[in-house]
């Protein structure tokens, strides 16, 4: 392994690497989802989370394979629709729970948000380093 600036490998190193990069973190998402299925008890927020995140685990994977402007907007869409469907369910359970669904819902929501950026992210040193 090289050591010193990124500019200095060629393009097909820093494509494997984003390419194991997006399968280290994809696996981490899928046990982050199931780690919110196992803690959900029934909760449709977690359910919504740990939907949102298998898709995003998903889309990294496509995004580091046929990187695309477009698949950049629908890793963005996924995350931003379990956001706002998470705050939505949550805003619809606080009354019942004392609003704890709400302050799990602003921890889980960056890490949603975190998921779209690092598809941003994988698409963008694929793309860029293409042929």
């Amino acid at each position: 392994m090289t050591t010193g600036s990124l500019r200095n490998l060629p393009p097909e190193t820093r494509v494997r690497r984003a390419r194991i990069f997006a399968y280290v973190v994809g696996v981490l998402f899928v046990v982050g989802g199931a780690g919110f299925l196992a803690i959900s008890g029934g909760s449709p927020l977690f359910l919504v989370a740990a939907a949102t995140m298998f898709a995003l685990a998903i889309l990294m994977i496509v995004a580091v394979h046929r990187a695309s402007p477009t698949t950049r907007a629908i890793a963005l869409a996924v995350a931003a629709l379990g956001v706002v469907v998470g705050f939505v369910v949550a805003f619809a359970t606080s009354s019942t729970d004392t609003g704890s669904p709400l302050v799990s819902m602003i921890g889980v929501a960056p890490v949603l948000l975190i998921g779209a950026f690092l598809v941003h992210l994988l698409s963008r040193a694929v793309e860029v380093h293409r042929g």
